[in-house]
């Protein structure tokens, strides 16, 4: 599965690009969960596609909100490489290089790969082991809930408290750039020691299992995810 890197900090104003593999190669009529930080599309197979691609740059990459100059680090997948394509959606006042890494260098330099990707797995593996425990029922892998869950956990991630563990990712894959002297995981402030207490939405009895890096409050999963998708 190909996959991009962008030479950026992690903020609440890019877009995640989801993916959903429909049968029908569209959405239904009643349409999809909506959340202000996903780009969501769909296709029939789980396979990257070249529109898909410059889906990909139109609607996230060449967003009003990314830096108008870039450089976009990417792996030897083959329409990653077709540059009048990409110039085809590029704006007039926005100016992107892309560098290629080699095939089979991807797992030891591609950011993404080397560690932003494992930390993002193990927060949803946290809240799926979450779920199953206490709402045995709630179906994960159903469209919106799954858009949910990608939404709350990609908000998290973004929080500037976790630069410098998106900077150890950059360091760690060979980059020339400062490792930080410390930092903490997503999953490590997200879940501390702590975090079992009393759920701090009012009036509620259950157990808190997640700290939001936002407001600091403790949350069960259903203030976090189930009842309500927690947005601060």
């Amino acid at each position: 599965m190909p996959s991009a890197d962008i030479i950026l900090e992690f903020v609440n104003s890019q877009k995640l690009f989801v993916v959903l593999q429909e049968i029908s190669g569209k959405f239904p009529a009643k349409g999809h969960y909506q959340a202000d930080n996903l780009e969501v599309t769909c296709h029939t197979s789980h396979i990257m596609t070249k529109k898909l691609m410059l889906d990909f740059f139109k609607d996230v990459y060449f967003d009003s909100s990314m830096p108008t100059n870039t450089l976009l680090l990417v792996d030897s997948w083959s329409s990653w490489k077709d540059k009048s394509a990409i110039d085809s959606v590029t704006p007039p006042s926005h100016s992107c290089e892309t560098m290629i890494i080699p095939p089979g260098c991807t797992g030891n330099i591609q950011v993404l790969d080397v560690d932003i990707f494992n930390e993002f797995k193990r927060v949803i593996k946290y809240i799926t082991g979450q779920l199953q425990f206490d709402r045995p029922d709630y179906k994960i892998n159903r469209r919106d809930e799954t858009l949910k869950m990608l939404s709350a956990v990609y908000r998290q991630i973004c929080h500037p408290k976790l630069q410098p563990w998106a900077q150890y990712a950059w360091s760690a894959s060979g980059y020339n750039i400062v490792r930080p002297p410390g930092f903490s995981t997503p999953a490590e402030l997200l879940f501390p020691n702590n975090v079992a207490a009393d759920c701090s939405s009012t009036g509620c009895n259950e157990t808190s299992f997640i700290k939001c890096l936002y407001c600091d409050n403790l949350l069960c999963i259903d203030h976090f995810l189930v009842k309500e998708v927690h947005d601060c």
